[in-house]
């Protein structure tokens, strides 16, 4: 049996770590530049004034300053995950004194193991202390392993080292950080539920280290533990009135470590709406096809946004996911995974919302939060990594939760977005989203298609989506269908602003040879105008935590290999794949369901599936998450049978190794190259309707 710690590293052509970007060349520290992390001048400022007593606090608010090398996190040159973070965002809201006197500061709290041991393994929690005991005695950063967990555990509790293309550090006082910051939320959670007499029902956590990255066996993104998944456990296990917690995680990046601890888990439902360019941006996970496991089956919600997503695009996905799944699974508290690395100027997130889009954001969350969670809602930071505008962020947030709530203005959630938000509605990935939860367990309803959209616009009607019902005239400019009547002008902002792929299905090339590469040109899908920097490997202040590149799935027919592209970085193959033969003009049915034997074996350089009792395949199609087969005739008479890999990836820029079938046995092996390891269990998992 293969060892974790004899697997490869990540292939040069692997998503990079968020070190990787952030810094000036691979494995290597440097000094960021100064547009992308501004130096914070701290400024002489006056004592604060007496805190007001508890009863006038309005809002709830947690950090902790790390005085000590004891409980301090870092520092690493030119890493864009400093305290500075904290402190520059502190110190705005010191500025601020109507709602800094409005904010009832808790104090200081230490996470057990016993309540880390909630979602997170005794060997993950000991590997991290025995890292930390490590950079203690030599004064030297140590980082976590970019794939696998850190602690093999058994007897001998093995602890295993990053290399140079890991992100995530760890130094002598990093475990006692990441102690205090789970326990900052832990306190917010005992105010709100009652158990200290506090009025607040709703507050700020300035957690760091973040979170949302960590897993239950893995530490990865900057996070060592993860805030709001323990959280969400610990008032679940404490509580009895909780039954059901809901977290929505607005990061510009997937909160994989969240997904896998509740992946399994119909009390908890994750919400996320990330940037999702394919295998271009970490963490390369997040698709609308991820929607949970066994009895967590439609617990989770993945709206996969495109690079560049503005303000507009965090209020629809609200509107037509967030509020009708609230309502649908009624929770009893609502926790927000708050990062800021999608606010315009951010060096990692590469995209434009404004500081304002997330206050207008905290404000609504706080009315859906009375109408289905008793006011509950608590904002935990995660990323966000400009040192001016990441306070401007926090500020707004916590300016939303001691205003004043209108409870009794009869307006829903959501249902009138500011006249200022910009950008477009990104409709298309919502209704992805969708899509795959419309049939499962909180029957999200279908936001209307870019074509009906097309169709009701060139009949005279306006379409407008959920998001846009009762809109003021003066915000007229977010809808995407502005004007009645059906001139050119209309159409062509339509096909802009909601970009989003009809499906359909296309033959599959009868002859290795009629590869993307070597047949037609003319059938290749346009390159998308927005991808420029995605497919030129240059990133900049916009490039996210991986190298950009394209994402490649692996087609066979019989034991002959051919490379095809996805275009749109979606983590779907078929449908969204090039036209490599005659188009074949049917509906995409639901995937059948395969009623035999699957399984997935690991190897240290190699991905082995097994499936029988199977017919001889006529096509095989693989991308770095899924496994389609065709056991059909003739492609296109019959829909391919589905599976998804679990806790690991095949790697996207290796190649399809070989396809064994056996006659007799009915049984066939497909060998991949091995990707990154996601931690959690691993196994094949059908994809069925």
């Amino acid at each position: 049996q293969a060892q974790l710690h004899d697997f490869p590293q990540p292939p040069s052509g692997s998503p990079r770590h968020p070190l990787e970007q952030a810094m000036g060349r691979k494995g290597a520290a440097s000094k960021p530049s100064p547009k992308h992390s501004p130096a914070v001048v701290a400024a002489a400022s006056p004592p604060p004034p007496p805190e007001p007593p508890a009863a006038l606090t309005k809002a709830l608010l947690a950090f902790h300053d790390s005085v000590s090398p004891g409980d301090r996190h870092g520092p690493i040159e030119g890493h864009p995950e400093s305290a500075d973070r904290v402190s520059a965002s502190v110190a705005r809201l010191r500025g601020n004194r109507e709602v800094w006197r409005a904010l009832r500061k808790l104090p200081p709290r230490r996470a057990t193991d016993s309540e880390l041991q909630l979602c997170h393994d005794e060997s993950h929690i000991t590997g991290l202390q025995r890292l930390a005991q490590l950079s203690g005695e030599d004064g030297k950063a140590r980082f976590v392993p970019a794939s696998g967990p850190v602690c093999m555990g058994g007897p001998c509790c093995e602890v295993r080292e990053g290399t140079g293309n890991s992100d995530t550090y760890v130094t002598s006082g990093s475990i006692e950080a990441a102690r205090l910051s789970v326990g900052g939320l832990l306190n917010m959670v005992d105010n709100v539920m009652g158990g200290c007499s506090s009025s607040s029902h709703c507050g700020l956590a300035l957690c760091r280290p973040p979170g949302h990255h960590a897993s239950r066996n893995r530490s990865s993104g900057f996070c060592l533990f993860n805030n709001v998944a323990v959280a969400a456990s610990y008032a679940l296990d404490r509580y009895p009135e909780v039954s059901r917690v809901m977290i929505f995680d607005w990061d510009v990046h997937h909160g994989q470590g969240t997904q896998h601890i509740f992946e399994h888990s119909s009390d908890v439902l994750v919400i996320n709406a990330h940037r999702h360019d394919g295998h271009s941006f970490y963490p390369a996970t997040g698709g609308s096809s991820e929607v949970g496991l066994g009895p967590g089956r439609g617990y989770n919600i993945n709206v996969a946004l495109p690079q560049g997503y503005g303000g507009a695009a965090l209020w629809s996905v609200c509107a037509s996911v967030v509020v009708p799944a609230a309502r649908s699974f009624r929770p009893d508290l609502i926790v927000v995974s708050a990062g800021f690395d999608a606010a315009l100027g951010d060096p990692l997130g590469g995209c434009a919302v404004p500081p304002q889009a997330f206050g207008a954001l905290t404000a609504e969350l706080r009315a859906l939060a009375s109408e289905v969670a008793g006011g509950r809602l608590l904002m935990a930071l995660e990323g966000g990594y400009h040192l001016e505008v990441l306070p401007d962020c926090v500020e707004e947030v916590a300016r939303a939760l001691v205003q004043d709530l209108d409870i009794e203005g009869g307006a829903d959630p959501f249902a009138e977005p500011p006249a200022w938000l910009e950008g477009s509605l990104c409709m298309g990935a919502i209704r992805r989203a969708c899509e795959a939860h419309h049939a499962l367990a909180l029957k999200l309803p279908l936001p209307a298609s870019k074509a009906e959209r097309r169709q009701k616009t060139a009949v005279g009607v306006v379409a407008a989506p959920p998001q846009e019902q009762g809109k003021s005239n003066g915000a007229a400019q977010m809808s995407p269908c502005a004007a009645a009547s059906p001139d050119d002008s209309t159409i062509a902002k339509l096909d802009e602003v909601q970009a989003v792929a009809t499906p359909a299905v296309s033959a599959l090339p009868s002859s290795p040879s009629s590869s993307l590469e070597g047949g037609d040109s003319s059938s290749q899908p346009p390159p998308k105008e927005d991808a420029g920097p995605a497919q030129s490997g240059s990133h900049g202040p916009s490039g996210g935590k991986h190298r950009s590149r394209r994402k490649k799935a692996h087609h066979t027919n019989g034991s002959t290999a051919a490379a095809a592209v996805a275009p749109n970085g979606d983590d779907e193959p078929g449908p969204e794949l090039a036209d490599l033969g005659a188009a074949v003009d049917v509906p995409h049915p639901p995937p059948q369901v395969f009623a035999g034997h699957a399984s997935l074996e690991l190897s240290p350089s190699e991905l082995v599936v097994r499936l029988s009792p199977v017919q001889r395949p006529k096509d095989i199609l693989v991308s770095s998450e899924e496994l389609w087969i065709w056991p059909g005739d003739e492609v296109g008479s019959e829909e391919p049978r589905k599976w998804r890999f679990q806790g690991v990836c095949a790697d996207p820029s290796g190649t399809l190794r070989c396809v064994e079938f056996r006659r007799r046995k009915r049984e066939i092996t497909v060998r991949l190259s091995l990707g990154p390891i996601l931690g959690g269990a691993v196994g094949l998992v059908p994809i069925s309707a």
